[in-house]
C-alpha cells in the first residue's frame, strides 16, 4: 500500500507540480516514511508555491527541530506566526524550541500565549507546567498560578467523586507548588479518607513545619499523634518512613516524533508527563531525564549503563482530537519486551487518561519486591504497607539479599530454593511499613536485614525440583494490584 501511495503521489506531482497541497501530501507522506531530507525538500517546495501555507511551515519546522537545528526552526515559526498569530500549534513548537535553546522567557511566553489561545490545550498546559518546574524556584508566583488551576480542578473531581482523577489532580498541582496550603490541606483529607492515617498525619506535620498551621492543623495532628500511638512505625521507632532499599529503578525514553503529529514534539511532553506519574508509583524510582531515542538500541544502551533494571519507551500518534500514546516496558539487562501497551483516548483530557492507563498498567505488572529493615527475635519489620497492596496474613518468602533477580525475558523474578531463609507473615501494616513473623526454613536462623521479601507463590504453583540450585520464577498471581494512592 505505501508503494501504491508513492506511486499516486508521483504520477500527482506530474500533473500538478504547482500545487502546493498535493507538494505538501508529498512530503508529509515522507516525513512518516522517515525520510527528512527529502520531506524537508517538498515542504520548501510547497511554501515556494504559497508561503503561508500553516502545514507545510509547520513540518518544516518540525523536522528542523527534531534535527536540533533550532536557529532554523525559531525563523521558520516566526514566519508562520507572520501570517497567523493566532497559530496555537506554532505557538506551541516555538515554546519547545525556545526551551531547547535555554530561552526561558521566551519559552514561557511562547506557552503561556497558547494556554491563553487554547486553554483546552491540555499537551501546552502540561509543557508550561514541566518548563516553570525546572526553571524557577518554588516561591515563584507562577508555580501558585498553575498550581491553583490543577486544585480547583481537584476540588470539582472531588465534588463529582471521581477520588482518583482528584487526587491525580492533587498531586500534579503539588508537584508544581509543594508550599501550596489549601492544596496539601484537600490531598491530606483525601489520604485520610483513603485509610492511610499514617500518610495523612505526615501532610499535616509538613504544613505545620512551614509554619502554615492553625488551631484545626494543631488539633489534626494531636489527635492522629494520639491514635498511631501503637502503631507499626511507632513500636519501631522509625524516625519519618524508610529509603525504598530495593525499589525497582525506571528509565523513560521518547522514541521520536514518529510522523506529522499535531503537536510537533509532543512526544517530548508526554513522556516527562508519564515520568512524573510515575514516580509516586510505590516500589520504583524513575531516571529525571526523559531523552528522546532514535532507536532502541540507544535506549537499552543508556538503560544498562545507567544501571536501571527496566526502561520504557513511549511513543504518541495524535489528531487535534485523539491521541494514542503507547508504552513498551523491557528489562534493561536483556532489553526483552516484558509489557506492550496502547492506550488510545478522545476528547477532554486524553492525554491525562491515557497516560494514567500506561502507569496503572506498568505498576500492576510490576512483581512486588520489598526488604526487610529490622527484626527483633522471630518479628520482622518490612518496608511494603498499606499502599502496597498487602494486608495481615499474608504470606511472604524472605530470600537471601541479592539472590533475587529479573528474568532474563523480563516476565518476572526469579531466585534459587538454596537461598530462601525464611517465610513471613504479617501480623500488622502501616501506610508503608508492616511487621510479621518469621518462621525460618532449615535448622540455621539466617535471616538479616536487607534479605528480600517476595509474595510467596501458590503451594500448587511451586515447582517439584531435585537440584537444589534450580532456579525458581515468580508466577503471574504474585504480582502486586495496582496502587492509585501517593506515597507519604
Amino acid at each position: 500500500r505505501d508503494t501504491e501511495a508513492a506511486a499516486y503521489l508521483a504520477e500527482s506531482l506530474r500533473w500538478s507540480s504547482g500545487d502546493a497541497d498535493a507538494v505538501y501530501a508529498a512530503a508529509s507522506m515522507y516525513a512518516e516514511k522517515g525520510d527528512y531530507a527529502e520531506a524537508a525538500r517538498l515542504a520548501k517546495t510547497a511554501l515556494g508555491s504559497r508561503p503561508s501555507h500553516s502545514a507545510a511551515l509547520s513540518l518544516l519546522a518540525s523536522i528542523y527541530y527534531d534535527q536540533g537545528h533550532y536557529d532554523d526552526a525559531r525563523s521558520v515559526l516566526e514566519r508562520a506566526l507572520d501570517y497567523n498569530r493566532s497559530d496555537a500549534r506554532a505557538w506551541f513548537l516555538l515554546g519547545l524550541v525556545e526551551s531547547a535553546s535555554g530561552r526561558f522567557d521566551e519559552a514561557r511566553y511562547a506557552l503561556s500565549t497558547v494556554v491563553d489561545l487554547r486553554p483546552d490545550d491540555e499537551l501546552a498546559r502540561i509543557a508550561l507546567e514541566n518548563l516553570v518546574m525546572d526553571g524557577t524556584s518554588f516561591e515563584d508566583s507562577e508555580r501558585a498560578a498553575l498550581a491553583a488551576w490543577r486544585f480547583e480542578r481537584a476540588a470539582d473531581l472531588e465534588d463529582r467523586l471521581l477520588y482518583e482523577k482528584a487526587l491525580a489532580e492533587y498531586r500534579r498541582g503539588l508537584a508544581i507548588d509543594p508550599y501550596a496550603n489549601r492544596g496539601r490541606r484537600r490531598y491530606a483529607e483525601l489520604l485520610r479518607g483513603s485509610g492511610l492515617p499514617g500518610s495523612y498525619l505526615a501532610e499535616l506535620k509538613f504544613l505545620s513545619d512551614l509554619g502554615k498551621d492553625d488551631k484545626a492543623l494543631k488539633d489534626a495532628i494531636e489527635i492522629y499523634n494520639s491514635v498511631l500511638a501503637g502503631s507499626v512505625s511507632r513500636a519501631w521507632s522509625l524516625k519519618g518512613f524508610p529509603a525504598d532499599s530495593v525499589a525497582y529503578r525506571v528509565a523513560v525514553f521518547s522514541t521520536g516524533a514518529g510522523g506529522d503529529s499535531y503537536h510537533a514534539g509532543g512526544d517530548v511532553v508526554v513522556a516527562r508527563y508519564l515520568r512524573d506519574i510515575l514516580a509516586f508509583e510505590p516500589g520504583l524510582v524513575v531516571d529525571r531525564a526523559v531523552p528522546r531515542v532514535a532507536s532502541f538500541s540507544d535506549a537499552f544502551r543508556l538503560a544498562r549503563d545507567s544501571g536501571a533494571d527496566w526502561f520504557v519507551l513511549v511513543g504518541v500518534a495524535e489528531t487535534e482530537r485523539d491521541v494514542v500514546a503507547s508504552a513498551e516496558l523491557r528489562a534493561a539487562r536483556t532489553g526483552a519486551l516484558a509489557l506492550r501497551i496502547e492506550a488510545p483516548r478522545s476528547g477532554n483530557d486524553r492525554v491525562a487518561l491515557s497516560v494514567a492507563k500506561i502507569v496503572s498498567e506498568i505498576s500492576s505488572f510490576m512483581p512486588l519486591r520489598g526488604s526487610i529493615l529490622a527484626r527483633k527475635a522471630d518479628t520482622a519489620l518490612v518496608d511494603l504497607g498499606r499502599v502496597d497492596g498487602i494486608a495481615p496474613d499474608d504470606a511472604f518468602l524472605v530470600i537471601k539479599n541479592g539472590a533475587v533477580s529479573i528474568k532474563p525475558d523480563g516476565s518476572g523474578l526469579e531466585w534459587r530454593d538454596a537461598d530462601v531463609v525464611a517465610r513471613l507473615i504479617l501480623s500488622r501494616v502501616d501506610d508503608e511499613v508492616a511487621e510479621g513473623t518469621l518462621r525460618r526454613t532449615g535448622f540455621f536462623d539466617r535471616v538479616n536485614p536487607r534479605d528480600i521479601i517476595i509474595r510467596e507463590p501458590p503451594k500448587a504453583a511451586l515447582p517439584e525440583q531435585d537440584d537444589a540450585k534450580a532456579p525458581t520464577t515468580e508466577p503471574s498471581v504474585s504480582v502486586r494490584e495496582p496502587s492509585y494512592l501517593w506515597s507519604a
